[in-house]
């Protein structure tokens, strides 16, 4: 089900499924030349993350970003972001001070460089590296939906 998912989902970021457009379970299988089980599970975690919608008796739609959806998102990770922080500032050592130290370098040079894409995949592994370092368990689980939606609205 993870091949389903990331086989999905990146047709879905790539813009290769555009927002607002009907599917069902077997074109997905078609699509991904998997079986309807592992696209099952995969359409349910992307419901999950937001990324999709089942419509009884309609099929599936691509969620179509909006300003609301956006402006929930950047809710949603202030309210969660700088408790992730001071969880993680508890417990980092030395090493992991100098990796986010290099992340942010990374980052400042890209975003200087008016490098998009660069500076969006740092910026995911800096959030990515924090939630790790704060070592509670569920708070990873909540980037999938957050990261899922800072790649489909850009914030």
């Amino acid at each position: 089900s993870e091949l389903a998912y990331l086989s999905i989902k990146e047709k879905i970021l790539s813009m290769e499924l555009r927002p607002g457009s009907f599917l069902n379970e077997i074109k997905l299988c078609e699509m991904t030349s998997l079986g309807r089980m592992p696209v099952h599970q995969a359409i349910h975690r992307l419901q999950i993350e937001g990324l999709i919608e089942v419509l009884p008796r309609k099929g599936i739609v691509i969620r179509s970003d909006s300003l609301h959806d956006v402006l929930s998102l950047l809710e949603a990770r202030l309210a969660m972001e700088p408790n992730v922080a001071a969880l993680a500032a508890e417990r980092i050592s030395d090493e992991q001070i100098k990796q986010v130290k290099v992340l942010l370098k990374n980052s400042s040079l890209l975003l200087n460089q008016r490098q998009r894409e660069s500076f969006s995949v740092i910026d995911r592994e800096f959030h990515s590296y924090w939630l790790k370092l704060q070592a509670t368990k569920y708070l990873p689980i909540l980037k999938g939906p957050c990261m899922s939606g800072q790649e489909l609205f850009g914030t």
